[in-house]
């Protein structure tokens, strides 16, 4: 775990190296594959040279019941930090 994620209190259970993969189908479906494997509550790290991906991400979290984390410049690239599972653990419950 490098300083930054350390500060940040991020463990991530898995790291994607997408770099300049376009964003597109092929990226999202990398992102889900590799969530697949993961159990709920683990965060991944999607690192990409992409500047504009940040929203797209958010959007497609919120889409699948993740969580968007955070958003890091790495100087060379961005580092995105997601959650599988639900933004409220509580959510996961009935209440009665």
């Amino acid at each position: 775990m490098d300083q930054s994620t350390q500060l940040l209190g991020i463990s991530p259970a898995a790291q994607l190296d997408l770099e300049d993969i376009p964003v597109g189908p092929e990226f999202f479906l990398i992102v889900k594959n590799s969530f697949d494997r993961l159990n709920n509550g683990d965060v991944i790290e999607v690192r990409s040279t992409h500047t504009h991906i940040k929203d797209d991400l958010n959007n497609w979290c919120r889409f699948r019941g993740y969580s968007f984390v955070v958003a890091k410049d790495a100087g060379d690239h961005y580092r995105y930090f997601l959650r599988k599972g639900s933004k409220n653990v509580l959510d996961q419950f009935q209440c009665i």
